[in-house]
């Protein structure tokens, strides 16, 4: 397996959120500590990564989104985003 968030969300048929850098169980320090720094250079604090199904329901693919700073979408933006991967 894969260390990225994209893969961690393909396998397992789930949305993915990396927040921040530090302070949180969900940060890149904490969860994923081998992309933190990489993260940090490219100037991404919070990751999303969404997963697309086909019409049988399998995973297809991954659809991501990025912020510069750290960000939880709630449940009315994580609707949206799972929205928009469906449209892939």
């Amino acid at each position: 397996h894969l260390p990225f968030p994209m893969n961690a969300a393909a396998r397992e048929g789930r949305i993915v959120v990396v927040a921040g850098h530090e302070g949180s169980a969900d940060s890149w320090a904490e969860s994923w500590p081998a992309l933190a720094g990489v993260a940090r250079d490219a100037g991404y604090a919070t990751l999303v990564a969404v997963p697309y199904r086909d019409r049988e329901g399998a995973v297809e693919g991954v659809l991501t989104f990025n912020w510069r700073e750290p960000h939880r979408p709630d449940a009315e933006e994580t609707l949206y985003l799972q929205t928009l991967a469906s449209q892939c």
